[in-house]
């Protein structure tokens, strides 16, 4: 329950999405973190109680780019010259086996 989630914040969270599809821009506005987006958009800020879904998906963010980052400079290691790619085999035993020993 919240007093400012009204009527009409939820008509111009509708006109919203329905400007992004009619723009052919796909925001997911089905999770939590999909409705806080989507309320920053309409109001311009979070709302305090929404603020915890940006915190969290910050930390996820920052998680999964740091894995991006070391995926990349194990794949570029690994990466023998005049090659532009590497087997899934070679990336598994480089970066992967550490992870998960199922092979």
């Amino acid at each position: 329950d919240c007093p400012e989630f009204t009527e009409d914040i939820t008509k111009l969270m509708l006109v919203k999405m329905i400007q992004q599809l009619e723009d052919n821009i796909e925001f997911e506005h089905t999770s939590p973190m999909g409705i806080s987006m989507l309320w920053k958009e309409v109001t311009g800020s979070f709302h305090p109680k929404m603020m915890n879904y940006e915190n969290d998906m910050e930390q996820s963010t920052h998680k999964t780019s740091i894995f991006l980052q070391q995926a990349e400079e194990c794949f570029c290691q690994n990466l023998e010259e005049g090659e532009d790619g590497i087997e899934y085999r070679q990336f598994y035993d480089a970066y992967l086996q550490p992870y998960f020993g199922c092979f």
